[in-house]
């Protein structure tokens, strides 16, 4: 037993001294070249008075030792990515595939990321022009991949490959919850009576377009109906807070009755940095179900809310 100790503690020894020499500088793991953000993001871009912005891509070094070379890296768009997730989510309902921003609406302002000696990231931007792009009501991703690297290794997929979605973003987008309620009219142009003709909305999404616009579905649709394209609102609010409502569809047959906004600001308890935002919307208007045979006239109405934390502007 005591001789069996022994070579254990000589073994412990000689293990630890080998862990401990300062001439053992080796680097534990191979170092890999990888797109920071990777994977499925959802990407927040606010719209600039101009339509257009700048989307951040950042390529970084992985390892336990310091970089010490210069590295090159180019990135390019990678439609193939895009086109495999498609059909993997949502398979032969193609009608719910994200789409690919148009050539002419989005470029790198360089495709090659330079990531210096001694550094572990370097990173180029996007432009993207709303006016450039036709169909404004398409859900977009923007999908990015590392086409090469000078040094080290490209990280596999999972890590060298992105799907950016696009979610633009102006002063009233995002989502609001409330009591948004739906019936059906009656041939007086009133509420069908019951609660058993009534559908309740919890919550709606506000999709902007641009500075003063943004769309969403009517009634109790959202982007998850096959057929949404049929059901698209465009909302706009200009400087004085006056709503107007209307559809590119003219078969959805959109009648704004009333519409109103009302903004109030608050302290952030813990962050003297940001603001609370709270903005109310109360809407009504009616609209077609395109999704029967008998497509009957629908009244939505209600007022929904949307709280967030704005960054307060330096003067």
């Amino acid at each position: 037993m005591k001789k069996l100790l022994s070579i254990y503690v000589l073994m412990s020894m000689l293990i630890f001294s080998y862990s401990c020499d300062d001439g053992v500088d080796e680097e534990l793991f191979d170092k890999y070249v990888l797109l920071t953000e990777n994977g499925w993001k959802d990407k927040q871009m606010e719209i600039t008075a101009d339509n257009k912005v700048k989307v951040l891509v950042t390529a970084s070094i992985s390892g336990t030792s310091a970089n010490d070379r210069d590295v090159s890296v180019n990135v390019k768009f990678d439609p193939d990515t895009l086109q495999g997730y498609n059909f993997e989510k949502y398979r032969n309902q193609t009608g719910l595939y994200y789409s690919e921003l148009p050539s002419a609406a989005i470029s790198f302002d360089n495709r090659n990321i330079s990531i210096a000696s001694g550094k572990d990231h370097g990173e180029t931007y996007l432009t993207l022009d709303i006016d450039q792009i036709d169909n404004k009501y398409a859900d977009y991703v923007i999908p990015i991949t590392i086409e090469s690297a000078s040094e080290y290794t490209i990280a596999r997929d999972a890590y060298s490959k992105a799907l950016l979605h696009v979610q633009l973003k102006n002063s009233f987008s995002g989502d609001y919850s409330g009591d948004l309620n739906v019936y059906r009219t009656n041939s007086g142009g009133g509420n069908e009576s019951g609660d058993e003709n009534k559908i309740s909305v919890g919550t709606k999404s506000f999709y902007a377009i641009s500075n003063d616009q943004c769309y969403f579905y009517a009634g109790q649709f959202s982007r998850t109906t096959a057929d949404r394209e049929k059901f698209i609102v465009n909302i706009t609010i200009d400087d004085d807070g006056n709503i107007t409502m209307d559809s590119p569809n003219p078969e959805l047959d959109l009648k704004q009755e009333s519409a109103s906004i009302e903004i109030t600001k608050e302290a952030h308890k813990t962050d003297n940095r940001y603001e609370v935002v709270i903005t109310k919307l109360d809407l009504k208007y009616t609209f077609k179900d395109l999704s029967t045979l008998d497509k009957p006239m629908l009244r939505a109405q209600g007022a929904i809310t949307m709280q967030q934390n704005v960054k307060i502007k330096s003067e």
